[in-house]
């Protein structure tokens, strides 16, 4: 929920060069509608840094998914874009980073705020070096927030039915 800023080993990338990268102290005084926004959340803003080429990246630590079979990832966010002079993507990486593979493209305003909610066990389950991101490119052309990421494998959970004593189930209804 980026309460306390930048997550230990994660890492904010300026590919333009130009010092207007991920932020969380809402320079702008935007709002998004999470759950915890009151404590903080990840945004680049294009919009208060003005007539500058934006190009950043907010990329996590490495996740181990060699012993699980299912990848869920969730997270809320608010893109909002002008014209046609901003981008978003949220990519995946099952080699450390080194290649990226674009999962969800943005290119047009999202609600405030939307749920990203995918079961990426196909692109991400058994592997060992698999990193996120949230890669933005923009100039002069409003922002996008992200806040509470969840990475996580449901629970199995096992149960059965059964009929109360004395009540008679029928077969084949």
């Amino acid at each position: 929920d980026f309460s306390t800023g930048l997550p230990t080993d994660w890492e904010i990338v300026d590919n333009a060069g130009n010092g207007v990268v991920w932020v969380f102290d809402n320079p702008g005084d935007r709002t998004i509608n999470t759950a915890t926004t009151g404590n903080g959340f990840a945004i680049v803003d294009s919009d208060d840094a003005g007539d500058v080429d934006i190009d950043t990246d907010l990329i996590t630590d490495v996740y181990d998914f060699s012993g699980n079979s299912i990848v869920i990832v969730e997270f809320q966010h608010y893109f909002k874009q002008y014209s046609a002079a901003s981008e978003a993507s949220f990519d995946y990486s099952v080699d450390g980073g080194t290649t990226w593979t674009p999962y969800e493209t943005y290119s047009s305003s999202t609600a405030n705020a939307a749920l990203f909610s995918a079961d990426m066990s196909d692109e991400l389950a058994g592997q060992a070096a698999v990193k996120f991101r949230w890669h933005y490119e923009g100039n002069y052309a409003y922002y996008w927030a992200v806040d509470d990421i969840n990475i996580y494998e449901p629970e199995a959970y096992m149960f059965a039915v059964s009929a109360p004593a004395g009540v008679v189930v029928k077969q084949g209804m």
